[in-house]
């Protein structure tokens, strides 16, 4: 699992400035999952796949013991595509698109 976060970037240079400056804008982020293919996960997707109401995630990727890592938020379901099997192991790739305000606290 991977959860990317980021931030647009706008130039606010202005003329006679000899190097170039930027503030930041909007946040921005992502969650892609590479996860064994299980039939009830590709069910849950399956009914939320096209859905414009945002799910809630949580991601603890320390476990949830107190004072670990915890990011959390609002996702859409972009893509969801079944792997290819590998050694007899079959794979579910996903995508998510966060919407909203995302939080990095702890559990």
């Amino acid at each position: 699992m991977s959860v990317d976060f980021g931030d647009d970037s706008a130039e606010t240079t202005t003329y006679g400035d000899s190097s170039k400056e930027y503030i930041l804008t909007l946040a921005d982020g992502s969650v892609s999952v590479t996860a064994l293919f299980d039939a009830t996960l590709v069910a849950h997707l399956g009914a939320i796949r096209g859905s414009s109401t945002s799910k809630s995630y949580e991601f603890y990727p320390d476990g949830t013991t107190g004072g670990n890592p915890k990011l959390s938020g609002e996702c859409l379901l972009t893509s969801m595509s079944p792997g290819s099997s590998v050694g007899g192991t079959a794979t579910l790739n996903f995508n998510l698109q966060c919407t909203g305000d995302q939080t990095i606290g702890t559990a």
